[in-house]
């Protein structure tokens, strides 16, 4: 990996890093005096710091950009979930078992509705093709 290669994720990370302080700590003054709100402020600095404008962050050097926005996409999603999970009270865990389980079973059961009839139906087109 080149010098420069290595350099990009650190200073991806103390942008985010940064940027997170920054919010946490003016976001009444944000939000109050300048009617802003954060994911306006996050979007207003990602293009700022972007090969557009400064060009400190440059995906396409790090690999293909699609698939480091998919991982980064999908670890902001895990980070969202546990927040959900952790500020959700714990009274009443029996019935978030029984709604989470029959959820559960009935995405199941939908699926099952839905994938074998199509399963048949195009499974048969792809063992013919293969003859």
């Amino acid at each position: 990996m080149s010098e420069s290669g290595s350099t990009e994720p650190n200073i991806a990370l103390f942008t985010l890093s940064g940027l997170i302080m920054v919010l946490g700590l003016l976001s009444g003054f944000i939000k109050e005096r300048l009617f802003l709100s954060e994911p306006m402020v996050a979007v207003l600095v990602g293009a700022l710091v972007g090969p557009s404008v400064l060009g400190f962050i440059d995906l396409a050097s790090w690999g293909k950009p699609e698939t480091i926005l998919e991982q980064g996409s999908r670890l902001a999603i895990a980070m969202q979930v546990m927040g959900v999970a952790l500020s959700q009270r714990h009274t009443g865990l029996e019935s978030t078992w029984v709604v989470g389980s029959l959820l559960i079973c009935a995405s199941i059961f939908a699926h099952g509705i839905t994938a074998v009839p199509l399963a048949k139906l195009y499974g048969n087109r792809v063992q013919s093709t293969k003859i």
